[in-house]
């Protein structure tokens, strides 16, 4: 879980647009809520984020990320249906 986790955590780093980018103490808090949630590596981190208003602080980001998600889940939708 925590490789699938890191990975999400650049992913939502890099995107454009965010007034926050999620720190080192936010992704240890989204890791602390997963663990605790009982997420041990039965999540797809790529297909589902949850809390992650753990990671994203601002309102902007939130939406920002939710809509790159979609179109992202959008996109790998296509891919499989394509197969």
């Amino acid at each position: 879980m925590i490789k699938e986790a890191m990975a999400a955590f650049y992913q939502l780093r890099e995107l454009d647009g965010l007034r926050k980018k999620p720190s080192t103490s936010e992704l240890i808090d989204w890791l602390k809520a997963l663990l605790a949630a009982g997420h041990n590596g039965k999540v797809d981190l790529q297909k589902d984020l949850p809390f992650l208003g753990a990671l994203l602080k601002n309102e902007n980001d939130y939406e920002i990320a939710a809509k790159q998600r979609n179109a992202f889940q959008k996109r790998g939708a296509l891919a499989s249906f394509r197969r």
